[in-house]
């Protein structure tokens, strides 16, 4: 893949001259995407993606702060029932100073299903 000072590096301009690379594992889910600020400045991630056998997405790291690191980002953790359905999403705590992530998970949504 191209890096983003290359020719052909994927993704359109968005604002400021942004670029973004969307990268897929081999079963074509989305497991990242990356950003290029501008014009020599190097590629940083902006969204990290984990999933678990069966396909569904369990994880999800947003780089809201813009500084290119995911590991100070609070984690968006999803679980599903039997039938497959997002049932709830929580959100566990930065790493501070490069310590473990925060161990302690706080729901944000949950979801109720009718039959």
């Amino acid at each position: 893949m191209p890096s983003a000072g290359e020719p052909g590096f994927p993704g359109g301009p968005s604002g400021g001259g942004q670029k973004w690379c969307f990268v897929y594992d081999g079963l074509n889910r989305l497991v990242g995407v990356q950003r290029r600020l501008g014009p020599g400045v190097p590629v940083s991630a902006a969204a990290k993606f984990v999933y678990n056998a069966m396909g569904q997405r369990v994880a999800a790291i947003y780089d809201r702060n813009v500084n290119g690191e995911l590991s100070d980002e609070v984690a968006e953790l999803y679980t599903y029932d039997e039938h497959w359905r997002l049932t709830a999403v929580y959100v566990q705590g930065p790493a501070a100073n490069g310590a473990r992530p925060d161990p302690s998970v706080t729901p944000r949504e949950r979801y109720v299903w009718q039959p």
